[in-house]
């Protein structure tokens, strides 16, 4: 899975970071701040959502259903999802979009722009490549501690996702107003 994520933020980080410059002209800047603009506010709005949909008090949050799934699924098919959550969810795509753009208008040359957006991948998938090699390096001793973050972040989730999305979405506003003024 976190191989398919990784290419994904790969491929839409890449995408707008070399297309936004040649679709826009020679000064991207106007775009890409209306974009940081646009993306900050649908965090936003996806933090109005998450606080109204977030469960009440005593109630059991939901778990995905693409999360249970996830220990069914072959190697190719894990990849496959871990690439369609990362480019095609809305909460990672603005993200991933925003990033992709601002690396494209800083007009860097083609090296460099894919060395910023390796760093952004490598960001982007800190947490996931650390769980990953958690699992992998501590093996069966690893489940209880990966377990309890698992049900952590489960009951948890709407809080963090609602901070996640304000915070965000005040960073993008905040770039957007100052790349256009």
């Amino acid at each position: 899975m976190v191989a398919g994520w990784c290419v994904g933020l790969a491929v839409v980080s890449t995408l707008f970071a070399t297309l936004g410059p040649i679709a826009t002209g020679d000064d991207p800047r106007p775009v890409v701040g209306v974009l940081q603009l646009t993306v900050g506010a649908l965090f936003w709005w996806l933090a109005v959502r998450e606080w109204r949909s977030r469960p009440g008090p005593g109630e059991e949050p939901e778990e995905p259903g693409w999360l249970s799934a996830v220990a069914d699924l072959s190697w190719w098919r894990c990849c496959g999802l871990g690439a369609l959550l990362a480019a095609v969810n809305p909460k990672n795509l603005g993200l991933t979009v925003a990033a992709g753009s601002t690396i494209g208008a800083a007009g860097l040359p083609a090296g460099q722009t894919a060395v910023a957006v390796l760093a952004f991948v490598l960001l982007g998938s800190s947490v996931m490549l650390a769980v990953a090699a958690t699992g992998r390096l501590a093996g069966d001793r690893a489940r209880p501690l990966l377990e309890a973050l698992r049900g952590w972040l489960a009951a948890n989730s709407a809080t963090v996702m609602l901070i996640l999305f304000v915070v965000l979405g005040a960073s993008l506003v905040g770039d957007g107003l100052g790349t256009l003024l």
